[in-house]
C-alpha cells in the first residue's frame, strides 16, 4: 500500500511540473538553472560579481514584458549574464520600426508576433539560460524572481502593485522626449544591499604592520604603505596566524588615512591579539562594505502610468541600448539580493533619470568609421552603428575568439571560437544589413593597431570621419590616441571595469587628448624586484613571481636552447658559442641536452629538481643571507613589517606534487612537442662546475644528440596564455607553494588568471551602456554640434546616482616666442636622433629650427628638457651646454639606466630594445642682453612636446 501511495504522489508531482512547464513556449535545447558556475564562460563576470552572486543568477527566473528596442536589450543582457530562465511577454505584431530598433528581428519577420520571434534568437546567446515566450502576463507572478517592463500594458500600475505585494522585484525602463533615460525600481520591502560597489569579489587579506590598543578599540596600520578601501561602518575581519586558528569580526569606527583604520574591540582578547602580532607578525584584515536597508520608492506606483505615457515614441538605437543596459543591471542587483549594490531609486526617489540632449542626423549613413577593437564594447558599438545605418565601417582586431568572450560579445557563438574577432564581427554586421537595410561596406582587418602596422592604419585613419577606441589597456589606447592626434581626427574612447565605464570625446583643436587625461590604470604602482624575489606578502606578488618562472623555464629557456642547437656545426662550435658567456648558460644547455637524450620520462625528475631549486635551495640561501635575528642598515630587526620569515616546505607538501606534475607536463610540451622520444637513458648528474669540463661534456652530449636526431630544432617556446589550463596550473600551484612559504593566503585559479593575465572584470550591461553613450556622442559629432554640447561620461551601474556627465576639458595651448599660438593638434616636429650628432649641435641645427621653421628668434636657447610622461630631467643648459657627447647617449641615459636595473640576466640585457621614440618637454628662454651668456631670463617658455625618433644605424 505504501509503495502504491508513493507512486501516486510521484505521478501527481510529475503532472504538476509538466503543467507548469507547458505554460510557456520553450525555446531551444538548454540547461537552465545550473548551480555550478562555468568559470570558462563567466570568468570576467565572476571577477566583477563574485561566485555567490553568480550562483544566485543561475537559479533566478525573470519575466520581461515588452520586446521593443529597450525590452530586447534587457533580454539580451540578462541572457548573457546567465539567469536560469527568461520569459518574454509580447504578442504585438512586428512593424517596420521594430526591425529598426530590435537587432534580433528581420525584415521578413514583419507581421509575426514580436515576443516569440525574438525569443527564438535570444535562446542562442547562452546555453545556460532557458528562454521562453508567452502572449499574456501569467496569473501567478510568484513564478518569477523579478519582472522587468519596457512597454505595452495598460495595467502597468496593477502589475507593479502585484509585484510589490508579493515582494517580487520590479523594474521599469522608458525614455522621454528629450533623449532622457528613466528607470524605476521596486525590490520589495526591506531590501538589504551593500551601500557601495565592491566589485562583487571579496577583498583580499591585507598584512598588518602595527596594532595599537586605543580608546574603545584597535588601531591597525597596514604594512608597506598598503591602502585599505574601508569606510566608517564597514566590517573588518581580523585573521590571526594559522597557529591561533582564530578570526574576529570588528566594525570600522574611523579612517584616519588610507593606510590606517580604527575599529571597535568586539569580542577580541587584547592580549591575544597583541601577542600574536609580536610573536608571529602575520595578522591580516579583510574589509567589506557595510549593508543598508533600502525602502521601496514611495512615489513609484503613482507615477508609473505617467512614465509610460510620456515616453519617446521613436527611440534611436543607442538610447535603447543605454536604457536596456541600465535596466538589466538593476534586475541583476535584485536577483543578487544586494551583492551588486543598492537599487537605483528608493525612499523618496520615484525613479532614476538621465538627460542626454542628443540629436538625430540625416547624413549619418555616409560617415566613414574606424573601430579599433572587436571585443565586448566593439561588438555593441558595431551593432549601434549598424542600427543607425552607418554603411562604411572598418574594424581591426588581432585577437581570436575565446569561450570567455561569449559571455559579453553577443555577435559571437561557440562555433566561432578560435576565429578572428574582427572578421566574425564584420560578417555578423553584414548579415544584419542584408536582412534589414541592404548593402554595406564593412571591412575587417585582423591586425593589431600598433607601431608595426602603423603605415597601414595611417591611411585608414586619415580617410576616416571618426575613430572609436574599444580597447582594454592603456598603452594601446594611447597609441590610437596618438594616431588620431597625428592625423587630426576625432576620437571617441571607451573603457570599462566591472560595473564602471567611461567615454571620452576627443575633438581636434578643441579638447584634451586621451593621453593628456589621467587614467585610473596609470595609478598602478610597480612592484619592486626585491619584493617579488625575496619578500612577497600579497597574492599578486606570488602570482607574478610564478608567471616569471613560467616565462623563464618555458619561454626563454627553450629559446636559448634552440639558438644554441641552431648554431651547432662541429665540436669547435660549442666552444665558440659559449666564449664570453656565463658558466650558468653552459650548465643549463648541458642539462637540457641530456634531457633531450633521456626522453620524456626524465621530465618528472627535472620538475622535482626545479621544485628543490625554487622552493628549498633559494629559501635556504635567503635565510642564510638574513638570519632570523639579523638587523637592517638602521639596526632595526630585519624580519619585520612586510618581510615575512619563510617557512620550510618539501616535496611532500600537498601543493608540491601538483606543481611537479604541472612542471613536468610543460617540460614535455616544450622539449618533446610530439612526445616521440621515449629513450630510457638516465639523466647524468653534473660532476663539476669547472668551465672546461662542462664545455667538454656538452660537446660530447651534443654529438650524441646529433647522431640520434634528424633535426635539432624540435624544441618549442611556450608563451603564457591565461586561458590554457596547463599554463595556469603551473602558475597557480607555483604561486600557492610560495604563498605557503611566506604565510600568504592561497590563490584560486580564477584570481590567478586575473593577476597573471591582467584580466579586467567585465559585464555585458556595462559595455552596452558605454557603447550606447559613445554612439550618442557620435551623433552630435555628425550634426556638427558645438563643443559645449559634448559630454565625457563616467558611469557606475552599481551606483547610478554617482554618474558624471561633463564637458570635455579644453586642450592646452602654447604662446611661442615668435608670436605663434599652437596646441597639441598643431603638427609637432618629429626629429630623427642618430648616434653621432653632439648634443649642442643637435639643439642648434635640428631641434630649434624644427620648432621655429620661420627662423629661431635671436638669443633663444634651450633651458631644459624633461622626458614625458616620467618627467626625468635629461638636459639642463648650465650642465650640458658644452657636453659634446652624442645627443642620443645623453637623452637616453636616464631611461636606460632605470631599465637595466630591472634586468636580472645578461641575456635579458642583451635583448633589451630601446624605445622607438622619446617625447620631451622643452623649455626655452632668452639670454639677458649685456650679461654673461650663462644667465637666462627667469621667464621661461614651455614649447609643445617634441618627439625624437630613434634610429639604430651606427
Amino acid at each position: 500500500v505504501h509503495i502504491s501511495d508513493m507512486i501516486i504522489v510521484l505521478i501527481l508531482y510529475a503532472t504538476v511540473v509538466s503543467a507548469r512547464q507547458s505554460k510557456y513556449q520553450r525555446i531551444g535545447v538548454v540547461r537552465g538553472g545550473a548551480t555550478e558556475v562555468d568559470e570558462d564562460l563567466y570568468s570576467r563576470q565572476l571577477l566583477a560579481f563574485g561566485r555567490e552572486a553568480q550562483a544566485r543568477l543561475a537559479k533566478s527566473r525573470v519575466l520581461v514584458v515588452g520586446c521593443d528596442g529597450i525590452g530586447v536589450e534587457i533580454c539580451k543582457n540578462l541572457a548573457l549574464a546567465g539567469v536560469a530562465e527568461l520569459c518574454v511577454c509580447d504578442s504585438e505584431a512586428i512593424k517596420e520600426k521594430d526591425v529598426e530598433e530590435n537587432c534580433f528581428l528581420r525584415r521578413d519577420d514583419l507581421g509575426k508576433p514580436r515576443g516569440p520571434t525574438a525569443a527564438v534568437r535570444l535562446a542562442h546567446l547562452n546555453a545556460y539560460c532557458q528562454v521562453s515566450s508567452t502572449s499574456r502576463i501569467p496569473e501567478n507572478i510568484t513564478d518569477f524572481n523579478c519582472v522587468a517592463i519596457s512597454s505595452g500594458v495598460a495595467e502597468i500600475a496593477s502589475l507593479a502593485k502585484r509585484c510589490h505585494d508579493a515582494n517580487i522585484g520590479f523594474v521599469l525602463a522608458t525614455t522621454d522626449q528629450k533623449f532622457g533615460v528613466r528607470v524605476g525600481t521596486d525590490f520589495g520591502q526591506d531590501f538589504v544591499a551593500l551601500n557601495r560597489e565592491s566589485y562583487g569579489a571579496a577583498s583580499e587579506p591585507k598584512l598588518i604592520d602595527n596594532i595599537q590598543v586605543v580608546d574603545n578599540g584597535f588601531r591597525f596600520e597596514l604594512a608597506d604603505g598598503e591602502r585599505h578601501d574601508a569606510q566608517i561602518g564597514d566590517s573588518v575581519c581580523v585573521i590571526l596566524p594559522d597557529e591561533y586558528n582564530t578570526k574576529y569580526s570588528l566594525n570600522t569606527l574611523d579612517v584616519p588615512s588610507p593606510t590606517v583604520l580604527v575599529t571597535d574591540k568586539g569580542t577580541v582578547n587584547d592580549n591575544l591579539l597583541i601577542d600574536a602580532s609580536i610573536n608571529e607578525g602575520l595578522i591580516r584584515i579583510v574589509t567589506s562594505p557595510a549593508t543598508s536597508v533600502y525602502e521601496s520608492p514611495k512615489l513609484l506606483l503613482e507615477n508609473l502610468q505617467n512614465m509610460i505615457q510620456t515616453q519617446r515614441q521613436t527611440i534611436p538605437p543607442p538610447l535603447s541600448g543605454l536604457s536596456g543596459g541600465v535596466a538589466a543591471h538593476e534586475v541583476l542587483k535584485c536577483l543578487a539580493r544586494g551583492a551588486l549594490g543598492p537599487p537605483a531609486c528608493f525612499g523618496e526617489e520615484s525613479w532614476w533619470q538621465l538627460h542626454l540632449d542628443s540629436m538625430i542626423c540625416e547624413n549619418v549613413t555616409e560617415q566613414r568609421i574606424f573601430v579599433v577593437g572587436a571585443g565586448a564594447t566593439g561588438c555593441e558599438l558595431l551593432k549601434n552603428l549598424a542600427q543607425l545605418g552607418v554603411r562604411n565601417v572598418i574594424v581591426a582586431d588581432d585577437d581570436a575568439i575565446e569561450i570567455s568572450n561569449l559571455n559579453r560579445q553577443f555577435l559571437f557563438r561557440k562555433a566561432d571560437v578560435g576565429r578572428n574577432k574582427a572578421q566574425v564581427a564584420a560578417e555578423r554586421v553584414l548579415e544584419f544589413f542584408k536582412r534589414t537595410k541592404g548593402e554595406a561596406n564593412i571591412t575587417a582587418i585582423p591586425k593589431r593597431v600598433d607601431a608595426a602596422s602603423k603605415n597601414q592604419f595611417d591611411e585608414i585613419i586619415a580617410s576616416s570621419d571618426c575613430v572609436f577606441s574599444c580597447l582594454d589597456n592603456v598603452a594601446a589606447r594611447r597609441f590610437v590616441d596618438g594616431l588620431c592626434l597625428e592625423h587630426c581626427k576625432p576620437l571617441i574612447d571607451t573603457g570599462t571595469l566591472g560595473a564602471r565605464g567611461s567615454v571620452q570625446v576627443v575633438l581636434p583643436h578643441l579638447t584634451e587628448t586621451y593621453s593628456d587625461a589621467a587614467d585610473p590604470e596609470d595609478a598602478e604602482d610597480p612592484i619592486a624586484l626585491c619584493t617579488l624575489k625575496q619578500h612577497p606578502y600579497r597574492a599578486d606578488h606570488v602570482v607574478l613571481w610564478a608567471k616569471e618562472c613560467f616565462e623563464e623555464q618555458f619561454t626563454r629557456r627553450p629559446e636559448r636552447l634552440r639558438r644554441f642547437l641552431a648554431a651547432y656545426g662541429d665540436a669547435g662550435s660549442v666552444r665558440r658559442y659559449f666564449r664570453g658567456r656565463a658558466l650558468s648558460e653552459a650548465l643549463e644547455a648541458l642539462e637540457d641536452v641530456r634531457l633531450l637524450l633521456s626522453g620524456v620520462k626524465s621530465c618528472t625528475a627535472w620538475a622535482r629538481s626545479l621544485f628543490e631549486e625554487l622552493f628549498v635551495h633559494r629559501i635556504e640561501a635567503l635565510k642564510l643571507a638574513h638570519p632570523k635575528d639579523s638587523v637592517d642598515e638602521n639596526d632595526e630587526p630585519y624580519w619585520t613589517g612586510s618581510r615575512i620569515w619563510p617557512r620550510e616546505v618539501d616535496t611532500e607538501f600537498p601543493a608540491a606534487q601538483d606543481f611537479i606534475a604541472a612542471a613536468a607536463r610543460l617540460r614535455r610540451m616544450s622539449l618533446f612537442p610530439d612526445s616521440a622520444s621515449e629513450e630510457d637513458q638516465i639523466l647524468e648528474p653534473l660532476i663539476s662546475n669547472d668551465n672546461e669540463n662542462v664545455i667538454a661534456a656538452l660537446e660530447l652530449e651534443v654529438a650524441r644528440l646529433v647522431n640520434r636526431k634528424s633535426t635539432l630544432s624540435g624544441t618549442t617556446s611556450l608563451s603564457f596564455e591565461k586561458d590554457d589550463d596547463e599554463h595556469l596550473a603551473f602558475v597557480t600551484t607555483g604561486a600557492n607553494v610560495r604563498a605557503a612559504i611566506f604565510g600568504i593566503p592561497s590563490v584560486d585559479p580564477l584570481r590567478c588568471k586575473q593577476i597573471a593575465g591582467r584580466v579586467v572584470p567585465a559585464v555585458a550591461t556595462t559595455t552596452a551602456v558605454v557603447s550606447a553613450l559613445a554612439a550618442l556622442e557620435f551623433l552630435k559629432l555628425v550634426a556638427n554640434a558645438h563643443s559645449d554640447a559634448f559630454r565625457n561620461a563616467f558611469v557606475n551601474l552599481a551606483l547610478p546616482s554617482r554618474w558624471t556627465l561633463a564637458e570635455p576639458f579644453p586642450c592646452e595651448s602654447w604662446s611661442l616666442p615668435d608670436g605663434r599660438t599652437v596646441d597639441p593638434w598643431t603638427p609637432r616636429p618629429n626629429l630623427r636622433l642618430d648616434h653621432h650628432t653632439p648634443l649642442p649641435q643637435f639643439i642648434a641645427d635640428t631641434l630649434l629650427p624644427a620648432v621655429f621653421p620661420s627662423g629661431v628668434p635671436p638669443g633663444l636657447r634651450v633651458a631644459s628638457m624633461l622626458t614625458k610622461p616620467k618627467g626625468d630631467l635629461v638636459y639642463l643648459d648650465a650642465l650640458h651646454r658644452n657636453d659634446f657627447r652624442p645627443a642620443r647617449d645623453v637623452l637616453l641615459a636616464v631611461d636606460n639606466d632605470e631599465e637595466r636595473e630591472d634586468m636580472d640576466s645578461n641575456a635579458a640585457k642583451s635583448e633589451m630594445l630601446l624605445p622607438e621614440f622619446l617625447d620631451l618637454d622643452v623649455t626655452v628662454a632668452f639670454e639677458q642682453p649685456g650679461e654673461d651668456s650663462d644667465l637666462l631670463e627667469p621667464d621661461e617658455t614651455l614649447l609643445p612636446p617634441v618627439r625624437l625618433l630613434l634610429t639604430t644605424s651606427s
